[in-house]
């Protein structure tokens, strides 16, 4: 269904038939055809729909618009198809319906879009990047599941709640839900780059803090996802009043249901604050590209309604990067919490998060999303920064976001990785307190 030079060839071939019929015309069917648009007396007269009499008593006629119907209902069924393997659509049926009655079965594909919480379908021709998940504008990477259940019926967001949570966590209960050929960035561990379902085993096994009275996985939020998820997390020790250790983990599923992907970050244990944004505009050399790119992607952006979480975030980091703050903030909740973890304190409230938003607003800094996960209460997605004038350096990291009841944006954890793998204060204290990973436990976050 991919490739249009089949129609292109069946196409011909009605041309072919159109010469031919041509050809044996005498002259009489023109003007029988003439009479099909004949306006006169519209939209009472019948001369229309009796010159189309006429013409079906034609062989011509019957040869020419037997390819014709058919070709038009395969071209748009070929673009229903697509639509939905590029969204995650179920197309079957109105694939079915446009091929036995034309029309309706775009009808009902629009219905099926509107059912599903998917805009309507746009018809604009879907690139081969698009059907594999991958696709890129001005430079900005994105890769999204198609929605549609992994094989068995499993669900990550239930996967993960089955296998990570602190009753029934183990190392090897972790990997046996691992795929052969898993890839896992731990960007803040030991091992940070595993590839394959042993080496995971391994690392989760040889990690300090396999205790009986540690939970390392205390699931806060967790993305509400068929194929792909994400969650944050913490940590809880017995005998320790307060949370351990903070992180977000990413999660995707092959199409067997099992984990395919993990990129997981815990908090940095010193907090710079501030001073990241005086780094990093000390760092950033934005040349005039940098600046023409920023203004054509100003100049592009249209806002639109959006469709859930999932959504939400590639409207925001694909469609809305480098927009003004009032733009941004209209897709905010009042009492918004904003956790980023290169700080001790999360940012409450429109105006807080607003003043955040303004010191971060470097030029020469751009967000580069990579996978997005689905939900529609909530999504994670990952990310990596390119810095204008630094070569060959990219911080990677993870985010978590959260709609409330009026579809804005509630909750946003922001984690990026460490320079340094472990981090030394993390790698300490890690060995000094096990349990929590960190010196001293965090107050559990209140909304």
């Amino acid at each position: 269904m991919k490739p249009l030079t089949p129609l292109l060839m069946l196409s011909l071939i009605h041309l072919a038939i159109v010469f031919a019929a041509a050809s044996l015309d005498s002259g009489d069917n023109i003007q029988i055809f003439n009479e099909v648009f004949d306006p006169r007396g519209f939209p009472f007269s019948d001369r229309p729909m009796e010159g189309m009499k006429k013409l079906f008593q034609v062989p011509g006629f019957q040869a020419e618009e037997w390819p014709h119907v058919l070709i038009w209902d395969l071209l748009v069924g070929r673009m229903i198809y697509l639509d939905g393997l590029a969204r995650g659509i179920f197309t079957a049926h109105s694939v079915l319906l446009c091929n036995l009655i034309g029309p309706p079965g775009l009808l009902l594909h629009a219905a099926t879009c509107l059912a599903v919480g998917k805009p309507l379908p746009t018809l604009s021709e879907v690139s081969e990047e698009d059907l594999t998940f991958d696709r890129r504008e001005s430079g900005h990477a994105k890769e999204v599941n198609t929605g549609t259940k992994a094989i068995g019926g499993i669900n990550a967001a239930e996967l993960v709640k089955d296998v990570f949570s602190r009753s029934s966590y183990s190392p090897d209960r972790v990997a046996d839900a691992c795929a052969s050929d898993v890839i896992w960035e731990d960007l803040s561990g030991f091992k940070p780059d595993l590839r394959g379902r042993e080496a995971v085993l391994d690392a989760l096994r040889s990690r300090p803090d396999n205790l009986a009275e540690v939970a390392p996985y205390v699931l806060d939020k967790v993305a509400d996802g068929e194929r792909s998820t994400g969650f944050t997390w913490h940590r809880e020790a017995q005998g320790v009043n307060g949370w351990g250790l903070r992180g977000t983990t990413f999660v995707e599923l092959n199409e067997k249901g099992e984990i395919a992907y993990v990129r997981e970050i815990a908090e940095p244990l010193l907090k710079p604050g501030g001073s990241t944004e005086g780094l990093l505009k000390a760092l950033a050399k934005p040349d005039a590209q940098w600046f023409e790119e920023k203004e054509r992607r100003k100049a592009k952006f249209r806002p639109r309604k959006v469709h859930g979480a999932s959504d939400m975030v590639q409207h925001l980091w694909l469609e809305m990067q480098g927009q003004d703050n009032e733009e941004i903030l209209k897709l905010f909740s009042d009492d918004i919490t904003y956790e980023d973890f290169n700080f001790p304190v999360p940012f409450r409230g429109k105006q807080e998060v607003a003043e955040f938003l303004t010191a971060f607003n470097i030029p020469g800094i751009t967000f580069i999303p990579e996978k997005f996960s689905e939900g529609n209460q909530s999504a994670c997605f990952t990310w990596f920064v390119e810095i204008a004038g630094v070569e060959g350096q990219k911080i990677r990291g993870i985010s978590f976001y959260e709609l409330d009841a009026d579809g804005r944006v509630c909750y946003i954890r922001d984690i990026a990785e460490p320079a340094i793998k472990p981090p030394p204060l993390l790698a300490v204290a890690s060995t000094m307190r096990p349990g929590i990973r960190r010196f001293a436990p965090a107050a559990p976050l209140t909304e």
